[in-house]
């Protein structure tokens, strides 16, 4: 899946963002559409078929309009990404700063998680231009406000809450990817090892991979979580390895601060 770039014009992104394009007066009958319904047959869309199914045609479509009519409302598919980005992100609470930073950003990483799952076809959306609506903001300056009582540079802290969404943002796509991997191959993870298994350890057998070996032998591979297919348990397994890290990082990060 290739990002979507979203090339849309700039002053209409924001006006159509924030609610703020001028009102005018047209002949003819009343508009029949809210930029709200439009939106909400967008995602319903997309989290159906992902971003490769998302078209001012189908979207048209879902709302009983034309495509011509659409485009009356939103100027093109790359504002109304910038919309559905915009709305699906206001279903994460707004952080309290009275939580404490490592509370506050292990939950907005569980929930942005949670949020990747609801919506895949987010890991699409290039996340190197911002959207830069009112939701996204809302999110951001509220996580930003809960690391206040974090004594590092305001940069550090920018850093940080940059660094765990990139991170969840992979750990998301590497759970989908497991998830979508089974549904594509038509086989199931035990299907696949239990056919692999025997002839992996027989080409073992004249082989020295000492420390695999041993990490096999220690349980350094095993499943912690048995209800789950063993890849999408080891993708969960290293999001709440990997988080737990990064959280101990930002901590050892604020010790070593030099003090005055």
């Amino acid at each position: 899946m290739s990002p979507a770039d979203r090339r849309g014009d700039p002053a209409k992104t924001m006006d159509l963002l924030w609610g703020t394009e001028p009102t005018t007066t047209r002949p003819g009958p009343a508009p029949s559409l809210r930029a709200h319904d439009i939106v909400t047959a967008a995602i319903d869309i997309a989290d159906a078929g992902g971003l490769s199914a998302l078209s001012m045609r189908s979207v048209a479509g879902a709302v009983g309009v034309t495509a011509m009519a659409l485009y009356a409302y939103v100027p093109s598919k790359d504002e109304l990404i910038e919309l559905m980005v915009d709305r699906v992100v206001t279903e994460q609470p707004l952080p309290r700063s009275d939580q404490g930073w490592r509370a506050v950003l292990e939950r907005c990483a569980r929930e942005a998680l949670a949020l990747y799952g609801r919506h895949p076809w987010l890991l699409g959306v290039a996340t190197s231009r911002t959207v830069f609506g009112p939701g996204v903001i809302a999110q951001f300056d509220a996580q930003l406000g809960a690391t206040v009582d974090l004594d590092l540079d305001p940069a550090d802290r920018v850093q940080a809450i940059a660094v765990i969404g990139s991170f969840t943002r992979g750990a998301a796509h590497a759970i989908l990817e497991a998830e979508q991997t089974t549904v594509r191959a038509g086989q199931s993870d035990d299907d696949w090892w239990a056919a692999r298994s025997p002839l992996l350890a027989e080409r073992l057998r004249h082989a020295s991979f000492p420390h695999i070996d041993r990490a096999a032998a220690e349980g350094g591979f095993d499943q912690a979580d048995e209800a789950l297919p063993y890849t999408q348990a080891r993708a969960l397994a290293d999001f709440e390895f990997g988080l737990e890290r990064l959280l101990d990082g930002i901590s050892l990060l604020e010790q070593r601060r030099p003090r005055p």
